[in-house]
């Protein structure tokens, strides 16, 4: 009794009940008592026809009558047809009979391109049992499915050696009447605190799998493995090279921090006579056996390679635990160290909608799926920022840090950063080495060694089995040490990562796709100033705005400025001299450099030059007292009874001839003061000495005058050159 509905658009019966299609976008039925009905869809009528069942339970409106709701129509072209499935007997099913309905109609083995498996749950679920995903969708509504009778449970894995998230069929198949109702997911389920498959070996294990029985010891169909396409992300922004094809690659030569700033200078930190620091925390977020063994073997490794290792668990480490033993495993690397990361995990997908799709790029980790810590982890760009794993990168100033993931959908942490202009700190180069595509499952492990090896205990991801093959072979060959110093710098075991991840983006080109990116912050830099200053006045030269710097740095002056020191100070924190221009210098020179802990760059020289009628010509400024007049704040003098002299008039000498040793005030004529009106004018008192007086300890005022009386006030005094 089979009935088509072609395009959305017709209705038709064969040989049983008429179906409908309702105007809202349902297809209508009138069932007899005693039998089982059941959608099915399929998107081409040419043989042979594969029909799958479409997963909309059906509802009862009146007396018998069944409808499906179809819509809204996720395809142009679709058949629809109404199947009965088979007689309901009394007795109802038993667990065998059930189990076989969901091998033939749901799994069904002829039509399989490669491995599904079939899952039952320990226990007969009762009406008003709650089934709901191990984690729920981000930003909507917990997705909760109610069993609206005593029920079969099933579940099947429709990528068994594939990391979380991926696709399941949630099954019920009710015990009385045999009718079946199925649910997609990316997660197991859970009822309660009951969730069984949470891990790949839990999905494996013969205890709660009906599908297939057993393994005869043939090889797996291999065909290919399963994976979601998800919308491209519009990267807002490249901090640099990414996802590198082979024709393009060029081996990485050792840099030696020698980077040439977008500004003016280049700026050197050499690490040739330095023993880097080489610190490494490796993080298992999971109970499967895979991702507890490449975190154990890669902390091995890079042991093995002379790094530090710190190793944190979900089983027995809080998220809160990993996050700062990350921060004190990195305290006080510096720019020739590397800081490597390395987190085997599941990923969280968005499903915003509940269409069985994801949305959008995932955003975090699922921290300790399979223990009884789980909890959630962010990773990625996310508010607040200050818990993402990012920003906690944000605040390492290692010069080179790896980020390996081998997670599903790795790739969605670079595509994140670029999407939030995240950029690495000063000094810092971030090198994501990444499992799979930002829309690419992860294999937890590859289905022919799962198969070979039943209990899974010794199984390795698929992405994490290449690199600790890989740099292991090198190590053992003592390629590593490409120059035979017998040590393991910071860039030969780079190149040998990269190397190996070059192998798994061979190996795994028609699955999972790694790849590798680079993202670099800017590197310290010292550029050299050249600024014009007034002569005479106090002025503030900022060496460090035009330099890009690391937290902690110093501004060391090399070679001080060739004038008394009463007449400049200098802030080694902030980078700035406060200096006082003598009158006598057109030019004044000074080398300063950056120092980073024990490291430092090579000197610069700033120039300053001196300009006495920077003095003279002021700019305006709103009163004071009244915002709507313009003033002059005009650098003077205080002598005699408190009146001001404008300081243009005076030169301020510091000359060996002279008498006075210390740095003083001089004036080629007379000098006339501002507040009162006077033709006579001040001579200088003492020429041959220190004139009007030592510096600092004349009085110095910066007074408002008017514009209009200032500009007059020069025109009767010109400067006594």
């Amino acid at each position: 009794m089979v009935g088509l509905v072609q395009n959305l658009s017709m209705f038709g019966q064969a040989n049983g009940p008429t179906l409908e299609l309702s105007s809202s976008g349902a297809i209508r039925m009138q069932a007899q008592p005693g039998y089982v009905y059941q959608v099915q869809k399929t998107d081409s009528v040419h043989a042979p026809i594969t029909w799958q069942a479409f997963d909309v339970p059906k509802q009862v409106i009146e007396a018998g009558q069944l409808e499906w709701n179809i819509a809204p129509f996720d395809q142009l072209e679709a058949y629809y047809r109404v199947q009965v499935k088979e007689v309901v007997t009394q007795q109802g099913l038993s667990l065998t009979e059930a189990e076989t309905k969901v091998i033939t109609e749901l799994i069904q083995p002829e039509n399989l391109s490669s491995l599904a498996l079939g899952l039952r749950w320990p226990e007969t679920l009762s009406a008003g049992a709650v089934v709901e995903p191990i984690i729920q969708p981000v930003n909507t509504s917990p997705v909760r499915w109610e069993v609206e009778e005593d029920a079969y449970f099933f579940v099947i894995d429709h990528a068994p050696s594939q990391k979380l998230g991926h696709p399941f069929t949630w099954v019920l198949v009710s015990r009385s009447s045999g009718v079946t109702r199925t649910r997609s997911s990316f997660y197991p389920p859970q009822n309660g605190d009951m969730s069984p498959f949470d891990t790949l070996s839990d999905r494996w294990n013969a205890l709660h799998r009906f599908y297939p029985v057993d393994f005869d010891g043939s090889q797996p169909a291999l065909a290919h493995f399963w994976q979601v396409d998800m919308p491209p992300i519009e990267d807002g922004f490249d901090f640099g090279l990414q996802s590198l094809r082979h024709t393009d690659r060029t081996p990485l030569q050792p840099r030696g921090f020698t980077v040439r700033n977008e500004a003016i200078a280049v700026s050197t930190i050499d690490c040739t006579q330095v023993t880097p620091r080489k610190v490494a925390v490796v993080v298992a977020s999971g109970a499967d056996y895979e991702i507890q063994n490449d975190a154990r073997e890669m902390g091995t490794l890079l042991g093995n390679l002379g790094f530090t290792v710190t190793s944190y668990n979900s089983e027995t480490d809080s998220v809160s635990d990993v996050q700062q033993g990350i921060q004190q495993a990195a305290q006080g690397l510096g720019p020739c160290d590397k800081f490597f990361l390395y987190i085997s995990s599941h990923t969280e997908l968005v499903d915003e909608n509940d269409d069985g799709r994801p949305d959008h790029t995932p955003i975090r980790l699922d921290y300790g799926l399979g223990h009884n810590t789980k909890s959630k982890w962010s990773i990625l760009p996310r508010h607040p920022a200050s818990v993402s794993l990012t920003a906690g990168l944000q605040t390492i100033f290692a010069g080179q840090i790896n980020i390996m993931l081998d997670t599903c959908f790795a790739g969605a942490m670079a595509s994140l950063i670029r999407q939030g202009n995240v950029q690495p700190p000063a000094g810092v180069e971030w090198n994501i080495f990444a499992s799979s595509t930002e829309s690419k499952t992860s294999a937890g492990a590859l289905e022919l060694d799962l198969w070979l090896d039943i209990n899974n205990d010794d199984v390795n991801g698929a992405y994490t089995e290449i690199i600790l093959e890989q740099v292991e072979q090198a190590r053992t060959a003592n390629t590593i040490d490409t120059n035979q110093d017998g040590q393991l710098s910071v860039d030969e075991i780079e190149q040998a990562f990269l190397a190996a991840q070059f192998t798994a983006e061979d190996r795994l080109a028609e699955a999972q796709m790694p790849e590798f990116d680079r993202f670099i912050g800017p590197l310290p830099c010292v550029v050299v100033d050249d600024l014009t200053l007034p002569t005479t006045v106090t002025r503030t030269v900022s060496v460090s705005e035009n330099d890009v710097s690391v937290p902690g740095v110093r501004y060391v002056l090399v070679r001080p400025p060739a004038i008394h020191p009463s007449l400049y100070t200098w802030d080694e924190a902030t980078g700035t001299l406060q200096i006082i221009g003598l009158s006598e210098l057109v030019q004044l020179d000074f080398d300063y450099k950056m120092v980073i802990r024990s490291f430092e760059t090579p000197a610069v020289t700033s120039i300053v030059r001196f300009d006495l009628f920077g003095a003279i010509n002021l700019t305006p400024f709103p009163s004071t007292d009244d915002p709507q007049k313009e003033v002059y704040r005009v650098p003077c003098l205080v002598l005699g009874n408190g009146l001001h002299y404008p300081v243009y008039q005076f030169r301020l000498a510091n000359n060996p001839l002279d008498e006075c040793l210390l740095p003083h005030w001089h004036a080629h004529g007379n000098v006339f003061a501002i507040d009162v009106s006077d033709n006579t004018g001040r001579p200088d008192p003492n020429p041959p000495t220190c004139g009007f007086g030592v510096y600092g300890e004349v009085e110095e005022a910066t007074i408002e005058v008017e514009v209009d009386v200032f500009e007059q006030f020069k025109i009767d005094h010109l400067p006594p050159l």
